[in-house]
């Protein structure tokens, strides 16, 4: 169970229907429904597909009150009787300010007496970005421990270490299961980078700040000393947003000429475009990276990320990843004398996060349970 179920439109979403589809053709049998979906106005239940893999979805609007909406959900799952249900926790994914008291309600009445699983994929905003948020995250705590204390959960997955450590500061033993990326690796031989091209790739969330200003500046200056050029493309995301934010990288004289926006791309020439990338560079914190589909993206086509946004109070070299391979990936200085290395890692780290791999450690803790 989701927020929405829109293809290309939620990252969740996305996330929901490929490990669905992977638990499928590894003999087990699934059914995803969105329990909030804001991309429609009514009920649809019918098929997606992934690849070869057909499946069932019900897909219940937003503008539905949450009575009639959980009531839709109750049914559907009942008719098809799983063992397990899983809930992909996401605060704003179940209520627009991010509160959804009403979901933590009904979710007990839906579940029932089977076994439960959550996902959190996100747990409470961060007090430090706007002081008007401060009641919010205190709310969105207290969601949180109500919903862990109404539905009981056999196991709980996350892939970020500080919610790792929030979940057992509660007194719950989470286990790690690490985040897939939703773009498919097209295994084409010599994709590279052109030559004489460090080409740096910015993927889908984007957010200016000094700190990304000041790694292009010091990442440029060096390439110009490699006598290469510098190439900064920006892939997907919002086409405003890519815009403003190329607009505002356009001020640097090291990025002047050199910046490329693309257009949506299909899956497989998105695939291309990443790996002729040298370098990605994301927005999101250093402690956040392990819940970034980009990250996550750059990571399985075997690309190594530079991270310089550090959030708050948290440590400069706190990197949110459990694996050392995929910590090893990131760069937190401008300096590429330690890029080949974090390409090497980069390289190592591809397997870890295989939709595959990922799909069978969660079927085994099933399993297991």
């Amino acid at each position: 169970m989701c927020g929405s179920l829109e293809p290309g439109h939620d990252g969740v979403g996305d996330y929901v229907r490929l490990l669905a589809a992977e638990i499928i053709t590894q003999g087990h049998h699934a059914i995803i429904v969105a329990l909030n979906d804001y991309h429609i106005t009514d009920e649809y239940k019918g098929i997606q597909k992934v690849a070869n893999v057909e499946l069932s979805v019900l897909r219940i609007p937003s503008c539905f009150p949450a009575k009639k909406r959980f009531i839709r959900a109750k049914k559907w799952i009942d008719a098809f009787g799983p063992n397990w249900v899983t809930i992909q926790f996401v605060p704003y994914a179940f209520h627009s300010k991010g509160l959804p008291f009403s979901s933590i309600y009904y979710f007990k009445k839906l579940i029932k007496k089977r076994h439960v699983h959550v996902m959190f994929h996100e747990m409470w905003v961060s007090k430090e970005k706007k002081l008007g948020l401060t009641l919010v995250s205190v709310l969105q705590k207290f969601l949180i421990k109500r919903l862990l204390y109404a539905v009981r959960p056999l196991v709980i997955h996350t892939h970020l270490p500080s919610y790792y450590f929030h979940l057992q500061k509660f007194g719950y033993q989470p286990k790690v299961l690490p985040l897939f990326s939703n773009i498919h690796v097209v295994n084409k031989k010599q994709i590279n980078a052109e030559s004489g091209i460090f080409r740096i790739g910015f993927f889908s969330q984007v957010k200016n700040s000094q700190p990304i200003n000041s790694f292009l500046c010091s990442v440029g200056q060096q390439v110009i000393q490699k006598r290469m050029k510098l190439e900064v493309l920006l892939v997907g995301g919002n086409k405003n947003k890519m815009c403003e934010f190329a607009n505002s990288i356009r001020k640097l004289e090291i990025c002047k000429n050199n910046v490329i926006c693309t257009d949506f791309l299909p899956a497989e020439q998105l695939s291309i475009i990443l790996q002729s990338c040298t370098l990605g560079i994301t927005s999101v914190p250093r402690h956040a990276l392990g819940k970034s589909g980009s990250v996550a993206a750059f990571l399985a086509h075997g690309i190594p990320v530079a991270a310089p946004n550090v959030e708050g109070h948290h440590d400069p070299t706190e990197i949110g990843f459990f694996s050392e391979n995929m910590r090893s990936s990131i760069l937190l200085t401008p300096d590429l004398s330690n890029l080949e290395k974090a390409k090497v890692s980069a390289q190592s780290a591809r397997n870890e996060i295989h939709v595959s791999n990922i799909a069978k450690t969660f079927c085994s803790i099933y399993e297991e349970s």
